[in-house]
């Protein structure tokens, strides 16, 4: 490589050769594999003519010098065999090998074929294993591209007992060679239980989730595959999202549905098993004990249209000791004290009871409700049974204290 301060470099390394008439000369590797670390040989193979190219990059700059050769009647090399490397590898499943092909010479050179188009790939299984080729030729299992060949890839693991591997064959020139290609399946290394909270209130719920990881990186959620125990079911026990299984200190398969019974600590535990590997993994509960400090209905000033919409749905919440909320308009006990002006469903959606010819009522009476919160306006939520509902199994005090809620519902009927 000639520099434009007079200055010269024999390049060793990052050129390439390529000849114009791959029947008249070829360029072929002594040394090496694959074309690393060994020298590059143009081969004369037939009588002719062809140029010769070397090209080299630099600094984003590409350099090409261009020689011709003249081949004279003779002697020329001849293939005698084929050889194939690796010769038994092992791969992951969704895991790749590069095969590479070479063809050796009577003259004791070799050329990589790998990526020739007259370099046929195929396997003897596709659904354990594929294999790219360099152009549209090949068979049994193989893919057919335009780019690189010899790149096989894991489908699934190959049978064990006995071992029978994939046998992976190349074909080039009329020769022919195989290698042993085994495809196993990830060996499972953890298991990682998570939750959203690590502590609950007594009567709370929440899911678990169980991920599996393997020696080659990759993960997998196998909660329903899992297998559940609770440390000490007096404090919270596991179930399926279903409910099976609920109770005891026996394990449960699939489940993952917590729910805390009584005030103390507790460890959720999941163990797993693939291929004969079993992983387990726990994590650690604290069940709590809250009392209501408020509750709230929602919204505050509702007007029902009849002919636009004649339902509105309301939402009780209840603020915990801790300043925690919840939602627990499905647990609470609606009523409405008017049922002639509207009604409520036990989910808490009121519906204009109907009349022909009704103009806005505001007659809702103000009925008190021993240890509830109390509506002023004829629709009221039971906090007795949200705090049932939050607190099964511990003695939470009531709130004999209502609330004041600025809420003044009507019914109105547009008149034509």
């Amino acid at each position: 490589m000639d520099y434009d301060d007079g200055t010269s470099e024999v390049l060793t390394t990052g050129v390439t050769l390529t000849t114009s008439n791959g029947v008249v000369a070829s360029v072929v590797t002594i040394g090496g594999r694959g074309g690393f670390g060994g020298l590059l040989q143009v081969v004369g193979q037939a009588a002719g003519t062809v140029t010769v190219t070397a090209s080299y990059t630099t600094n984003g700059q590409t350099y090409t010098y261009p020689t011709q050769l003249h081949r004279h009647s003779g002697p020329t090399a001849t293939q005698i065999g084929l050889r194939i490397t690796p010769s038994a590898p092992s791969v992951k499943v969704n895991g790749t090998q590069q095969f590479h092909a070479y063809a050796t010479y009577d003259n004791g050179t070799e050329t990589e074929v790998t990526n020739d188009t007259g370099c046929s790939w195929t396997t003897s299984d596709g659904t354990l294993a594929t294999i790219t080729v360099a152009g549209n030729v090949g068979g049994r299992g193989a893919i057919f591209g335009g780019g690189t060949g010899g790149l096989a890839t894991g489908l699934a693991p190959t049978p064990t007992n006995p071992a029978t591997p994939v046998t992976i064959n190349a074909t080039y020139g009329g020769f022919s060679v195989t290698a042993q290609l085994t495809v196993t399946a990830p060996v499972l290394q953890s298991l990682l239980v998570t939750a959203a909270a690590n502590s609950l209130h007594v009567g709370q719920s929440q899911t678990y989730v169980a991920t599996a990881y393997y020696d080659d990186g990759t993960s997998a959620t196998v909660t329903s595959s899992a297998t559940w125990t609770t440390s000490d079911a007096n404090i919270a026990v596991v179930s399926t999202s279903g409910g099976a299984g609920r109770g005891g200190p026996g394990a449960v398969v699939g489940g993952s549905t917590v729910t805390a019974l009584a005030v103390g600590s507790v460890s959720i535990n999941a163990s797993y098993t693939e291929n004969g590997v079993t992983k387990a993994g726990s994590a650690p509960l604290t069940v709590n004990t809250v009392s209501i400090t408020e509750f709230h209905i929602t919204p505050t000033l509702p007007t029902i249209h009849m002919a636009i919409s004649a339902t509105q749905q309301f939402q009780a919440t209840v603020i915990y000791s801790d300043n925690t909320a919840a939602t627990v308009t499905a647990s609470t006990d609606w009523t409405s004290l008017t049922g002639a002006v509207a009604v409520i469903s036990d989910s808490g959606a009121t519906t204009a009871a109907p009349r022909a010819d009704r103009g806005h009522d505001d007659h809702h009476r103000h009925v008190p409700r021993e240890h509830g919160f109390h509506h002023p306006n004829g629709v009221h939520g039971d906090a007795d049974r949200a705090r049932r509902d939050a607190h099964q199994s511990h003695h939470a005090s009531r709130h004999q204290t209502s609330p004041s809620w600025p809420w003044s519902p009507s019914v109105t009927t547009p008149r034509l």
